[in-house]
């Protein structure tokens, strides 16, 4: 919930600065300050990432046991002798032990596919593929997307000519 507010907020926010910027139109700052302030927002990022300790899976996966305990002992804000602790690492390691027995996602791919009834009509043809991205709407936001990203641009300079066209005619 708190990360779709923040997505939704960030569009909105960029949306604001460019609209705020069109008017700047001749400039090469109306493009450019928009762009270049993104950056921001990732060295803001990139320097609380840095900060965050690796994850429980991976120090399990590299053998750092000890690591993988401490870091849920911290994430649970319990100390890493905790049975809460010990269940979630011990199922962390199980997780990790079944997943290097089977092989990696090619193998599960394809004992999935052996073990399904239809395995002979799954085909994915270039013409199956665009009917799949069609169900999912895939095909309709990047048609759309053109023109909303024109009319964010343009709509502070085309919409104050049709209000006023219509309200002095």
């Amino acid at each position: 919930m708190v990360e779709g507010a923040l997505i939704t907020g960030g569009i909105c926010f960029s949306y604001w600065l460019d609209f705020g910027f069109s008017f700047l139109d001749p400039n090469s700052i109306a493009w450019r300050f928009p762009i270049g302030f993104q950056i921001f927002f990732a060295l803001v990022i990139l320097v609380f990432v840095l900060e965050l300790p690796e994850s429980p899976r991976w120090l399990v996966l590299k053998g750092k046991e000890d690591e993988a305990l401490n870091v849920l002992g911290a994430l649970s804000d319990k100390p890493s002798d905790d049975s809460y602790v010990f269940g979630e690492f011990q199922a962390i390691k199980d997780t990790v032990i079944e997943n290097q027995k089977a092989g990696g996602i090619k193998d599960l791919v394809s004992e999935t596919l052996e073990r399904c009834p239809l395995k002979n009509e799954i085909k994915l043809d270039p013409f199956t593929s665009r009917i799949l991205a069609a169900a999912n709407g895939t095909g309709r936001i990047s048609k759309i997307s053109p023109d909303l990203e024109a009319l964010a641009h343009t709509g502070s300079r085309v919409f104050p000519r049709i209000v006023d066209r219509g309200v002095h005619d």
